[in-house]
């Protein structure tokens, strides 16, 4: 019996191994560029076409200035957004003390509301962000946020719009299960 269990994972593993090994291949395979009438290879031969190539780049520097301008934007909104969300935390059919710790590591982020506490139900299966009407965006912002503290990352994380008395506890509430 353990035998047929070892091999049925040898070969589930070797399975997995060769779907792996397929998609990297694929995904890394090399191409071939062919260059275009107008590409940058004929344009440097063309003495006249040089200084258009000039002014391409300097809209194109002004546009990598407007975006990270709106990147700096959003970074703004979010640490406003962090300062004004009422994130609430509840344990739900976590281990003892589950809520309280991420709640802590909410706080190291930057969020100012934030509570833990207990669900009124222990039946929760997995780690859920709740949300209120409009709060969708601040919703996906802590999901970022708990992807990047250790152990969430792997975890399944989803996002839902808030129906009951526990997931109404606040503008966010996240509630682990087991």
């Amino acid at each position: 019996m353990i035998h047929a269990i070892l091999s049925f994972l040898t070969f589930v593993l070797l399975l997995g191994g060769i779907a792996y090994g397929t998609s990297w291949i694929v995904d890394n395979k090399p191409t071939m560029k062919v260059p275009q009438e107008n590409s940058i290879e004929n344009i440097r031969v063309k003495g006249d076409e040089v200084s258009q190539l000039d002014a391409k780049d300097t809209s194109l520097s002004e546009t990598k200035e407007e975006i990270q301008e709106n990147v700096d934007e959003k970074e703004i909104d979010k640490e406003s957004m962090r300062k004004e969300v009422d994130l609430v935390v509840l344990n739900g059919g976590g281990a003892v003390g589950s809520a309280g710790a991420l709640a802590k590591l909410f706080e190291g982020v930057q969020y100012a509301n934030v509570r833990a506490s207990n669900a009124s139900s222990y039946e929760y299966t997995d780690i859920s962000i709740y949300f209120q009407e409009g709060k969708e965006e601040e919703a996906k912002v802590a999901l970022e946020d708990m992807q990047s503290f250790d152990g969430y990352l792997e975890k399944k994380l989803e996002i839902k719009s808030a129906e009951n008395t526990d997931q109404k506890g606040g503008d966010i509430v996240v509630i682990i299960g087991e």
